[in-house]
């Protein structure tokens, strides 16, 4: 028999997104059907060859499902020696940084200062992490040492929402990634892009990339000012090809964004700052 495709129903959704720079927007294209719904006839021999390999050293069941270790394949452009040295040095990480417990640590110090939420859903039924970066005081984290202490929080907020994804995976939903949407309002060079903060943003986009590979089906930034671009041309090129793809950058016009977060997300789901009615 000769496959051309192999076909897995991973997701049900496509989506279509803005980029805004210096104020513009222009449509692009999301990921695709075919990249979020196919796994090619060589991908599926690859994710074969790649589990029997794996499994031995696999520590919890989510991390055995095709699913889960397509994304390690991917990552590492179906490369089997890169991507074990990749899933491999993941598993050392969470060991050696207690991932699996993270969120049951006491948080009491960050909470107020660097809130988030992670209580909402997509029309998908995909989580979704909401976080407004004007209280975000990364300079002062820097100056006093904190910023250690920072980017763990930020990793406990990738590992939240993974696991929330996991856990509607357990209730047999049809969810593979989770969203993250940035209210910038409020950006500015000398609380958020300080010479000492810059370093944050580098560590926690590489983070994202080494420890959760194409988990994100949108990142998305509203009300973003053009001072943002000194942060956005420091990490863009640790940005591979599905994060740009991910990448939803919406200026101040309150109509483009609330347009788009219209068509991915119930009202019901947004709090008022994201144009919605949900109330704490």
């Amino acid at each position: 028999m000769v496959f051309n495709s192999f076909k897995i129903f991973l997701l049900v959704a496509i989506f279509v997104g803005y980029l805004s720079y210096n104020g513009k927007s222009v449509l692009v294209e999301g990921v695709s059907v075919e990249e979020d719904l196919t796994l090619t006839y060589k991908e599926k021999m690859a994710l074969d060859q790649f589990k029997e390999r794996m499994l031995p050293f696999l520590t919890h069941d989510y991390m055995k499902q095709d699913i889960y270790l397509i994304r390690w394949l991917r990552a590492r452009n179906l490369n089997q020696k890169q991507a074990e040295e990749m899933l491999l040095e993941n598993l050392k990480w969470r060991k050696e940084q207690n991932m699996d417990t993270i969120n049951e640590e006491d948080w009491s110090d960050m909470k107020d200062d660097y809130h988030y939420d992670a209580d909402t859903f997509d029309r998908e039924g995909r989580p979704i992490g909401t976080l407004n970066i004007g209280p975000w005081n990364f300079r002062r984290a820097a100056i006093t040492g904190k910023m250690p202490r920072l980017l763990r929080y930020m990793d406990k907020m990738l590992e939240e929402a993974t696991q929330a994804v996991i856990k509607l995976q357990g209730m047999g939903k049809n969810v593979t990634q989770w969203k993250v949407i940035l209210n910038m309002d409020g950006f500015n060079l000398i609380q958020h892009a300080c010479p000492r903060c810059l370093p944050g943003y580098a560590s926690f986009v590489s983070s994202y990339e080494e420890h959760y590979p194409q988990f994100a089906d949108a990142l998305i930034l509203i009300n973003n000012p053009p001072a943002f671009q000194v942060v956005l041309e420091l990490v863009r090129p640790i940005f591979t090809a599905p994060t740009r793809k991910a990448l939803k950058i919406f200026g101040q016009d309150k109509k483009q964004w609330e347009a788009y977060l219209e068509k991915e997300i119930s009202q019901e789901e947004r709090r008022p700052e994201f144009g919605g009615i949900k109330r704490d």
